[in-house]
């Protein structure tokens, strides 16, 4: 087997991320299709932490439970810096909004964040790569 070189190695580097999706347009009710951008590695990493930080189970893995505000607060920030429109100071000043992370909230209602966060991560996928990753 021969040893990569430098240049070998920065090819096979930019051939996986051109692989990789980094924007999409996600259908959101009551708007229509919106684009988002593909989250960071820390923002997933930190979106599926508090989703499972969330979710209460006893000794059977049976829920007991959901942290709702936990949820809730890591989908909105989840969704923000998935759409580059909520971190538009033009929209934070138009609507009003003195704390940029509650723009997900004013657009979509906080019933519908736990859902559109779900949905942005399926789109990009799931993390489930990343957290086996994580665990080898």
């Amino acid at each position: 087997m021969n040893k990569m070189s430098l240049e070998d190695f920065i090819k096979k580097g930019l051939e996986k991320s051109e692989g990789i999706r980094k924007e999409a347009d996600i259908e959101i009710e009551g708007y229509g299709p919106i684009s988002f951008i593909r989250p960071t590695e820390d923002n997933l990493l930190e979106y599926l932490d508090a989703q499972a930080n969330a979710i209460k189970m006893n000794k059977n893995e049976e829920i007991i439970g959901t942290d709702y505000k936990l949820l809730i607060n890591a989908s909105k920030e989840f969704i923000y810096f998935s759409c580059p429109f909520l971190q538009n100071p033009e929209l934070h000043k138009a609507w009003g909004i003195k704390d940029p992370l509650d723009a997900p909230v004013k657009a979509f209602g906080v019933e519908n964040l736990a859902g559109i966060a779900k949905k942005i991560k399926e789109t990009f996928g799931d993390g489930k790569k990343t957290k086996e990753k994580l665990k080898n």
